[in-house]
């Protein structure tokens, strides 16, 4: 047997609230690809010299192998601007998810209200 659903606000709202999820995801993976080229291509030898004694410590750590988002190593400051796009590309299927979980919701809860006023009376 389904479990009980109870939906205390409109499924309208929560509607444009996936919406909302979905426009901050779409506008951070916009954000996020400006910021990775920008990241990359400030990160040449004039950025990091390698004859600093701090750099040097700095360009160990930030080019380590770390495990990647599909779990595969790469240099760390890759596996962060990936993991940064991935969040948002999660961010964007979850308000699509939500939405979607709603319309059927929705359209579930119509058909059985239909059903409900179909059903002959005694």
């Amino acid at each position: 047997m389904g479990e009980y659903v109870e939906i205390r606000t409109g499924v309208s709202e929560i509607i444009n609230i996936a919406n909302g999820l979905r426009s901050r995801g779409q506008q951070l993976e916009g954000g996020i690809a400006g910021a990775n080229g920008e990241i990359a291509s400030r990160e040449g030898a004039e950025t990091l010299p390698r004859d600093d004694d701090f750099a040097e410590q700095f360009v160990a750590v930030y080019f380590q192998k770390v495990p990647g988002v599909d779990g595969q190593d790469v240099d760390a400051n890759v596996a962060v601007r990936e993991s940064a796009t991935k969040m948002a590309a999660k961010l964007t299927e979850i308000g699509d998810f939500v939405a979607g979980g709603m319309f059927a919701y929705s359209a579930g809860d119509d058909d059985n209200a239909t059903n409900i006023n179909n059903t002959p009376r005694a």
